[in-house]
């Protein structure tokens, strides 16, 4: 067995090296090394199923958009191809929870009945391969070990983010106008927003992998290696700080207050008043910058959220029309729709900026309910997982999932997070990690 083990490396190793020098050959050396790691990284995922989820994890934030669809494409064929060639077809029950199964499906028929199903296709197809990402995650990482690989990956991919962001905070990248209200933010200066294009977008992603650092410094018992995670989880969360994202801000603030609660309810007490001081001294110490977009959430003399205003009257006219079907699947689906009721003409938005909203919008009240139910069923799912008496690391874990669900749809009262690619995956790779065997 050891014998053929070691020709199959032997023969992967060979077909590598004449992949690179082919394609040395045949383009210049950058374009040939790029298509070299390319198709040596496909090679790796078909070989090996769990080593292309690790690829996954620390490459997500990295890739361009259809990169990374393309890789979520190739890690389903690979799950699948092993599955056949061992003669194991069998899939865990949790993949098959009846609530996904019901949103999936709602997916397909709101994507038919849109008024652009073409353009409903974009939102359906980044569902479609999240979701065949969430079965081969809960079918096919099966011990602590590789969910702790496939999250320390993860993580310092974020890291690797946060470390960016931190430096266009020193740098001081310039703020776009239209990211915050100049007469309302006087002090405000610079948003961070690393490889992400944008703010929000970039809180969207760290308040999803914040619990998961919290999670792993909480179950390791080395302490320089406590440190580290703490020291990595500290820069993911000076980064979200950083990036001004009010919603964010308050996503993190569910999070740690759900992680704390369910993890140690003394923690929790004292996460309060130790919030509670902070909110008493903050008057004194707390930056101005901090303090004046504290100041303006929820304030109707900020643009930001002025405009936000404004799109959800419009988006509760749409509803108003469209309340049974919703006007299809996708914003792509919204903005066919939308110059039919847009109030202001000055502006065109890609999505309502309230996933609730957009979802209603979208799918109309059936498809909002059957959201809800989705939503429910892994808050539900994870409660059980934490009542049956799971490891101290599924515990962990599963508190870290809920915690980063939980921050996620906080942040979703004020902006639309199910809208990019890379966030949809995260989200349902975080249903993947409540749902998969304890």
């Amino acid at each position: 067995m050891q014998n053929v083990v070691k020709k199959q490396h032997t023969l992967i190793l060979f077909a590598l090296g004449l992949l690179l020098g082919a394609m040395l050959y045949f383009f210049p050396v950058a374009t040939g090394l790029k298509y070299a790691a390319a198709a040596a990284a496909g090679l790796l995922v078909l070989y090996n199923t769990t080593s292309g989820l690790y690829l996954l994890a620390g490459t997500l934030p990295f890739l361009p958009h259809l990169s990374l669809l393309l890789l979520a494409g190739l890690l389903t064929i690979s799950f699948l191809f092993h599955r056949l060639r061992s003669q194991n077809l069998k899939l865990l029950p949790n993949t098959w929870e009846p609530a996904v199964v019901l949103f999936m499906s709602a997916v397909v028929v709101f994507t038919l009945t849109s008024v652009t199903p073409a353009g409903s296709m974009r939102d359906f197809s980044i569902h479609l391969l999240s979701f065949a990402l969430f079965v081969v995650f809960i079918n096919q990482l099966e011990n602590k070990n590789e969910l702790y690989v496939f999250i320390l990956c993860a993580l310092l991919a974020a890291f690797a983010v946060s470390l960016y962001g931190l430096y266009q905070f020193m740098a001081g990248v310039p703020v776009e106008s239209a990211w915050v209200d100049a007469a309302q933010n006087p002090t405000l200066h610079t948003r961070v927003y690393s490889i992400f294009g944008n703010p929000n977008i970039l809180a969207e992603y760290l308040i999803m992998l914040i619990p998961f650092g919290l999670a792993l410094t909480w179950t390791v018992r080395d302490y320089r290696k406590k440190l580290l995670l703490l020291a990595i989880t500290g820069t993911l969360t000076l980064t979200l700080l950083l990036t001004f994202s009010r919603g964010g801000w308050l996503g993190l603030a569910v999070g740690l207050f759900l992680f704390t609660l369910l993890r140690d309810k003394r923690v929790f007490i004292l996460l309060l008043l130790l919030l509670l001081l902070l909110a008493l001294a903050g008057a004194v110490f707390m930056p101005e910058t901090i303090l004046q977009r504290v100041a303006t959430i929820g304030s109707t003399k900020d643009t930001s959220n002025l405009y936000r205003f404004l799109v959800w009257k419009e988006a509760l006219l749409i509803i108003r029309d469209f309340w049974a079907t919703g006007v299809g699947f996708g914003h792509l689906a919204f903005r066919k729709i939308y110059p039919f009721y847009m109030l202001n003409r000055a502006k065109f938005p890609y999505h309502v900026h309230c996933t609730y909203l957009q979802i209603l919008v979208e799918t109309g009240v059936a498809g909002f309910l059957i959201f809800l139910w989705f939503l429910i069923s892994i808050f539900q799912k994870g409660l059980q997982n934490l009542a049956s008496g799971c490891s101290e690391f599924s515990k962990n874990v599963t508190i870290a999932a809920l915690a980063a669900t939980a921050a996620l749809l906080t942040q979703g009262f004020a902006e639309h997070v199910l809208y990019m690619p890379k966030i949809i995956m995260l989200f349902w790779l975080n249903a993947a990690f409540i749902f998969r065997r304890q």
